[in-house]
């Protein structure tokens, strides 16, 4: 579950900074561009309460071959 940081429920925070996050997206789209397939997420997430703007990405998992960046 991502969300607050300070709630234990709570399995995947946000990222550090907006250029941890932006560092993040790049690679998610470096992973497409070589041909990964994106079964799930690979996008910014967007919470919306008090964690609305929150550098979130939504978990992504991919498909392919183990030589790309992303694997």
């Amino acid at each position: 579950r991502q969300g607050d940081p300070l709630d234990t429920e709570t399995m995947i925070g946000a990222q550090a900074s907006n250029d941890q996050l932006e560092k993040i997206l790049s690679y998610i789209e470096i992973g497409k561009s070589e041909g990964a397939q994106v079964v799930t997420g690979g996008e910014r997430a967007e919470l919306g309460g008090d964690l609305n703007g929150g550098y979130y990405v939504a978990p992504t998992i991919f498909t392919g071959h183990n030589k790309m960046r992303v694997f």
